[in-house]
């Protein structure tokens, strides 16, 4: 069983899942959705074979993370939106957070905080779909990875954010004697190269 956070990066393990039952046709696939550290567990107890879960999230020595995508972070505005730059965006227009436990908030907040902007908040949302839905419907603004700005199903006004830009990197964890090793490591390459030129091999 594969366990996935409600990340952006949970609709690439579709076309991975697809591309390892090709090789074995055998093969079953069930997938839980959860938190980072209910994955966590269950990884390290062996109730999940692996979890797709992001950088930061782990501190056992039991457990082997192993990065299938790097990709940059955007600045998301509803369609329509002139906006020239991210510090006037961010100075001008509502801003809509993450939770300060949802992982990708420490990158964001991060980053904001070494920007030293005032920043006026709308709202506070706890996944990305929630965050990139409030965006277009035209609450204001936000920061997401950018597979989440470019699959957002408006066009979204985007533009890098960071300075420099800020990545964020989705990995595969599992036990380092996992029974599974062998298939988990396919479905980390089968991950990474339909990660597209962020993909890491």
């Amino acid at each position: 069983m594969i366990g996935v956070v409600r990340t952006s990066a949970i609709g690439l393990l579709p076309r991975a899942v697809s591309r390892i039952v090709a090789n074995h046709p055998d093969l079953r696939v069930r997938v839980a959705v959860g938190n980072s550290e209910d994955m966590v567990r269950d990884v390290q107890a062996g109730r999940l074979d692996a979890a797709i879960i992001a950088e930061n999230s782990v501190s056992s020595r039991d457990l082997d993370w192993s990065p299938f995508i790097r990709e940059p972070l955007f600045l998301i505005a509803p369609p329509g939106t002139q906006i020239s730059d991210v510090r006037s965006a961010l100075r001008t227009l509502p801003f809509i957070r993450f939770r300060s436990s949802v992982p990708l908030a420490r990158l964001i907040e991060t980053e904001l905080g070494r920007m030293n902007i005032q920043i006026t908040d709308v709202a506070e949302m706890d996944t990305i779909a929630s965050v990139t839905a409030c965006v277009e419907n035209g609450l204001g603004i936000s920061v997401v990875p950018r597979i989440a700005a470019v699959e957002a199903r408006t066009d979204l006004v985007m533009l890098p954010f960071g300075e420099p830009t800020v990545f964020r990197q989705i990995g595969l964890l599992q036990r380092l004697n996992s029974p599974r090793h062998a298939l988990i490591t396919e479905l980390h390459q089968h991950l990474a190269f339909v990660s597209g030129e962020y993909g890491i091999a």
